[in-house]
């Protein structure tokens, strides 16, 4: 059977592999990740992607040793990336690793975080990867039904359980500035701080559909009053997620535009994003105040059918997991019909 995915090639000179293999190690650990996730055996091993990375390699006879030095470095590094993930989302992350450490296996039946986590995985490759080949990528069709229900539906669940309170998905429902504030009338009903504008602010921008907010939970306080803790997020599925810094614009626009007078609660902003966002999250955080990525989002969308049981809502788009599922099964079909063809 072919190689299912490509790799990002080392550079020519083995002194570079090592930082290659740092800064590259995410990649390596996606790739073993969709390598598993479409073979019909449900398992993919480290073997693979030595051989994968040598066919890459091109290097001349005196340093091959070197090569085979440097290769055997693999398995500590993607392990490790790895075992963060296993270790961060537990049951939400849908791969094990063997005892011996030689593979990882899907992990059957997928629980809620799995599948979701599985959905974020295959978005961030559905664009500009460096690992997919575009003939194993989402059509344009499925992907924009992914990325406009299926992933607002999953950032909901999110806002709930980080919340540990009602949430509702606000992107892509309504049309117009009256659908937004028959939304957040609505919303505002169990909210109770402040006052939703009959009309939006003369400077709100025409035509809106959500405002740029995607999802809006809280807190709620048992009193009802003022003092809870208010979220509102933002759904960011593209590679340019990082110029879309949602902070800001929720404490000043947002809340001038569509409120009057205008929450006295603390508002928290979040961006959820599929993505596995590495670099300085500090300073990311500064402008989004809170990323909710690969390793976050899964676990928290888990947990919202408990808080659900509990007594905690309303939740919207609980219903939406099943859809994610089905979802995730036809792009699982058609990527292992493109590596087997």
């Amino acid at each position: 059977m072919a190689v299912a995915f490509s790799l990002p090639c080392p550079p020519p000179r083995a002194s570079d592999f090592p930082e290659w293999l740092d800064d590259n190690s995410h990649l390596l650990a996606d790739w073993l990740e969709l390598t598993a996730f479409v073979n019909p055996s449900g398992q993919t091993y480290l073997n693979d992607l030595v051989d994968a990375l040598d066919l890459c390699w091109d290097q001349e006879a005196e340093i091959i040793h070197e090569r085979d030095q440097l290769i055997d470095d693999i398995g500590s590094i993607i392990a490790e990336e790895i075992g963060t993930r296993s270790r961060v989302l537990s049951n939400s992350y849908p791969f094990v690793v063997s005892r011996d450490g030689s593979s990882i296996v899907v992990h059957e039946p997928l629980s809620d975080g799995s599948t979701t986590y599985l959905l974020c995985l295959i978005l961030s490759h559905a664009t500009r990867s460096d690992i997919v080949d575009k003939r194993m990528a989402p059509s344009q069709s499925d992907l924009h039904a992914a990325r406009n229900a299926l992933f607002e539906g999953c950032a909901t669940l999110a806002a709930a359980a980080i919340c540990n309170g009602p949430s509702f998905r606000i992107g892509a429902l309504r049309r117009g500035a009256g659908g937004l504030l028959d939304k957040l009338n609505e919303i505002w009903q169990l909210v109770g701080d402040g006052s939703v504008r009959t009309e939006p602010h003369d400077d709100a921008p025409q035509g809106v559909n959500d405002g740029g907010v995607d999802v809006i939970a809280f807190a709620p306080m048992p009193d009802r009053r003022s003092g809870s803790i208010l979220l509102f997020g933002q759904a960011a599925s593209g590679h340019n997620w990082d110029g879309k810094e949602i902070g800001e614009r929720v404490k000043k626009r947002f809340s001038q535009d569509w409120f009057d007078p205008v929450p006295a609660s603390p508002i928290r902003s979040a961006t959820f994003v599929p993505f596995r966002v590495l670099g300085d999250l500090h300073r990311l955080t500064h402008g989004h105040e809170m990323i909710v990525d690969r390793l976050r989002l899964p676990y928290f969308a888990a947990r919202a059918r408990d808080l659900e049981a509990n007594g905690i809502g309303p939740i919207e788009c609980l219903d939406i997991i099943e859809d994610v599922r089905d979802w995730v099964n036809q792009q699982k079909d058609h990527m292992t019909e493109t590596w087997e063809s």
